[in-house]
C-alpha cells in the first residue's frame, strides 16, 4: 500500500516541476519601445483650416532600421499651427507598430505642414506593419522587415 502512495506523489511532482521549467524557459519578455530624439520643423507653409482640398503639400515618410533602432521622418506633416510641441505615441502589437502623431496645443484656427522625425528604440528584428495615424483620415501603412 504503501508503495502505491508514494508514486503518484513522485509522478505529480515531476510533473509540476516539468511544467514550471517549461514555463520558465519559454517565457518571452515584450521588448521595451521608446521613443526618443523627437524634432520638428517650424511651420513650413499656413494653411486656413476651413483650407480647400489639394491645398496641403503631399506628405511622405522615411523609415531606416539600424541596431535595434527605427529612425522615422515624415516630411509635410500636418498640425494646427498654434502647436509647441509634437507629440509621438506608440502601440505595439507582435508584428505592428502604430503610431500616432499630433501637435499639441491645437488652439488656432490654421494648420501647417512641418518635417517630423523620431526614433523607437529596442525594435528586434523581423517583419512589421508600420501604420501612422494623425488627423488625416488615411493613415501611412506598410510592411517593414528591420
Amino acid at each position: 500500500m504503501r508503495k502505491n502512495k508514494i508514486l503518484p506523489s513522485l509522478l505529480m511532482g515531476a510533473m509540476v516541476l516539468s511544467m514550471t521549467a517549461c514555463e520558465k524557459t519559454n517565457k518571452t519578455l515584450e521588448p521595451n519601445f521608446a521613443v526618443s530624439n523627437i524634432e520638428f520643423s517650424d511651420c513650413l507653409q499656413h494653411h486656413d483650416s476651413r483650407g480647400v482640398k489639394g491645398r496641403y503639400n503631399t506628405d511622405s515618410v522615411s523609415i531606416n532600421y539600424h541596431n535595434g533602432t527605427v529612425y522615422i521622418t515624415h516630411y509635410n506633416l500636418i498640425v494646427n499651427c498654434g502647436f509647441e510641441r509634437v507629440d509621438v505615441d506608440i502601440n505595439v502589437s507582435s508584428d505592428t507598430i502604430r503610431i500616432l502623431e499630433s501637435g499639441y496645443p491645437e488652439n488656432a484656427d490654421c494648420m501647417c505642414d512641418i518635417d517630423n522625425s523620431f526614433e523607437i528604440k529596442n525594435v528586434p528584428s523581423g517583419l512589421y506593419t508600420v501604420i501612422i495615424e494623425n488627423w488625416d483620415s488615411n493613415p501611412y501603412c506598410q510592411t517593414y522587415r528591420f
